[in-house]
């Protein structure tokens, strides 16, 4: 079977790479021939697709790919819907690997082309719901000033992305060899998150400097392109029933199955009742960094109104270089953390909140927080959010709404909480659930094809 994803650590991280490795190597111990085709360097010449090795999983990076815009947005659309120069490529690589199934995470990056070539030729097609790229340029459906977005149109996305999203030559830059040698050194860490913050915010300026020769037309162009792509996927995935719910909203056309997300290593824990006296400090861990759309503002705005109150808590924001807020002696920096270091964490403290004010696909601090037998309070946009009892989860954006249930998780912090049995939470259950799904489609495909 042949994946199709962003790439590998250390070039790229979260949520979406981690379930795709996971699942990659998980498949290929359970005897799948497995493969990888990604977006890969900017080189002189055509596109052409290079072959390499990673453990058990064939690698084909994509030399010459089309711009990958992750979530900064796209600043000028046409060079990320140009039509591939050497599509032989791509029927070359579906020629050599002759997969079975095609199990898309994410497109950014490759070409319309490949996705055609393969429909033509009745080879099954899976898109999982990891973001909101083929709807939203920006992955996210919020704006640049960090609002809810009404749903794309060439005029918003237009004024949302025009000029500050990702260009060919920043991608360029961001796909090469040594920018992934040297990301993980912390003074381009700095750099390249000051240049991804101006990408998606402008700078926080409320002009919009958009180029002359990028237009509403062309941005209605990436939509169509986009809807084009996703034409050709026989079936959705998605990873929770919020971001089922959006993508049905935008194709309602598509059939859609439901697999929860995870990833390796989870395993359901018994509440540690005693892990902390009741008498010690209410200890509330946050991992979702500065960006608004994440609900840092609110939670900010929430820990106010505890600190008026008179609420004893301590609140660790981790995932971010923050700055200690005014006037809240109570919230401490830990900064950023690896994911292995995680685990550890939540066991050191009573609460995680998860505030975010975007419809958040699968974030997975929810689920090893409750692996972990920590309470979890988050907001209703969250897809994990059905995992979480009723009375944790709050009105997103609504700093009073949170303020009392996170007041309400210190105060009942020895309650039990853990992951339902029924949840996929293991890698065998995810590689069990996709087997039956890959097995039907490929049925499916192969009526239709007589």
């Amino acid at each position: 079977m042949l994946h199709v994803a962003l790439g590998l650590p250390p070039l790229r991280t979260g949520g979406l790479t981690r379930y795709c490795v996971d699942l990659m190597e998980a498949q290929a111990r359970g005897g799948f021939k497995v493969s990888l085709l990604y977006p890969g360097r900017f080189l002189p010449g055509k596109t052409v697709v290079k072959s390499h090795r990673h453990g058990d999983i064939q690698l084909y990076e994509v030399v010459n790919p089309l711009p990958v815009p992750l979530t900064c947005g796209v600043g000028d659309p046409r060079p990320f819907i140009a039509d591939c120069d050497n599509p032989e490529a791509y029927r070359g690589l579906l020629e050599e690997v002759e997969p079975d199934i095609i199990h898309v995470h994410s497109y950014q990056g490759i070409h319309k082309e490949f996705f055609d070539i393969a429909a033509r030729n009745r080879m099954p097609i899976v898109f999982t719901t990891h973001d909101y790229y083929p709807i939203c340029p920006r992955c996210t459906l919020v704006d640049r000033f960090e609002e809810a977005c009404e749903g794309p149109a060439s005029e918003r996305c237009a004024a949302c992305n025009a000029g500050i999203g990702m260009t060919l030559h920043k991608s360029m830059i961001m796909q090469s060899g040594v920018y992934a040698k040297l990301k993980g050194s912390r003074i381009l860490s700095l750099i390249a998150a000051r240049v991804k913050q101006n990408m998606s915010s402008g700078g926080g300026s409320a002009a919009i400097e958009q180029p002359a020769n990028a237009s509403m037309g062309d941005y209605r162009a990436l939509l169509d392109y986009n809807r084009s792509v996703v034409s050709a996927f026989d079936l959705i995935v998605s990873n929770s029933l919020v971001s089922e719910q959006i993508y049905r909203r935008y194709y309602p056309n598509k059939s859609f199955r439901l697999v929860p997300g995870t990833h390796a290593g989870l395993s359901r824990r018994e509440h540690a009742e005693c892990r902390r006296k009741s008498d010690e400090t209410p200890r509330i861990a946050y991992f979702g960094g500065r960006k608004a759309y994440k609900g840092y503002e609110t939670l900010m705005t929430a820990c106010r109104l505890l600190h008026e109150e008179g609420v004893e808590f301590q609140l660790d924001l981790y995932g971010d270089d923050y700055e200690q807020p005014q006037g809240l002696p109570e919230v401490t920096c830990g900064g950023r953390i690896s994911p292995e270091k995680v685990r550890g964490i939540l066991r050191e403290h009573d609460v995680v909140v998860v505030p975010s004010i975007y419809r958040e696909t699968c974030g997975f601090v929810v689920l090893e927080a409750l692996c972990e037998g920590v309470a979890v309070v988050c907001s209703d946009a969250v897809g994990a959010a059905d995992l979480v009892e009723p009375d944790r989860v709050f009105k997103a954006g609504v700093a009073s709404d949170l303020a009392i249930k996170l007041k309400d998780a210190c105060e009942n912090r020895n309650i039990p909480v853990s992951v339902s049995d029924d949840y996929p939470i293991t890698m065998n259950q995810q590689i069990y659930l996709l087997k039956r799904i890959y097995h039907s489609l490929i049925r499916e495909v192969s009526y239709e094809s007589k």
